[in-house]
C-alpha cells in the first residue's frame, strides 16, 4: 500500500513541475489561486464595493475548496444564494461531499434556508417514486424528510404510461 501513495505522490510532485515548467495552471489551481487573491486584504477592500450578489448554483457538488471560495465570496457580498439539492451529487469523485451542504445549511448562523417543498416539473407518480427511494436514505443520514420530500404539483395524465419501468436484461451466451 506504501508504495501506492508513493508512486502517486511522486505522479503529482511531477505533475506540479511538468505544470509549473510550462507555466499552465489547471482548475484546481485557478480555484485555489482565486482564494489566495479573496483573502487578501487589498482585493478585499477593493471587491466589497463592487459585488453586491453572489449567487451559487449546483452548491450539492461544492468541493471542500470551492465552498471555501464560497464563503470567501459570502463575506464580501451584501447577499449571496446558494442553490442545491443534495439528491443530485453527483461530482463525488472530484471530493465533493453532499454532507458539506448539510453541513452549511445547519452551522452558518444567519443563513436563511428556504427548502422548495413542491415539484412542478416531474409528474405525481415520479416525484412519489423519488420520495420512496430517497427520503428513507437521507432521514437515515440526519436529514430531515421536509428536506427531501416533494410535494408533486403536476397529476398523472389518465392512461398515462409508468413513469418507471421494469428493464429486463438477458444474457446470451455461445
Amino acid at each position: 500500500m506504501y508504495a501506492l501513495f508513493h508512486c502517486a505522490a511522486e505522479a503529482m510532485e511531477t505533475y506540479q513541475l511538468e505544470k509549473s515548467k510550462r507555466g499552465l495552471i489547471d482548475f484546481t489551481d485557478q480555484e485555489s489561486l482565486a482564494l489566495h487573491l479573496l483573502k487578501d486584504e487589498q482585493n478585499v477592500e477593493a471587491l466589497k464595493d463592487r459585488i453586491s450578489d453572489v449567487f451559487v448554483d449546483e452548491f450539492q457538488d461544492s468541493s471542500p475548496l470551492q465552498i471555501a471560495l464560497n464563503m470567501q465570496l459570502r463575506e464580501l457580498a451584501q447577499r449571496a444564494t446558494w442553490v442545491g439539492d443534495v439528491k443530485q451529487a453527483i461530482y463525488g469523485f472530484r471530493g465533493t461531499d453532499p454532507e458539506l451542504m448539510q453541513t452549511a445549511m445547519t452551522s452558518i448562523p444567519d443563513l436563511d434556508v428556504e427548502v422548495l417543498a413542491a415539484s412542478y416539473r416531474s409528474r405525481q407518480s415520479l416525484v412519489e417514486f423519488v420520495n420512496d427511494l430517497f427520503v428513507p436514505v437521507f432521514e437515515a443520514r440526519g436529514m430531515a424528510r421536509d428536506r427531501v420530500s416533494l410535494d408533486p404539483k403536476r397529476k398523472d395524465l389518465p392512461g398515462a404510461s409508468p413513469s418507471i419501468g421494469n428493464v429486463v436484461l438477458l444474457k446470451f451466451e455461445k
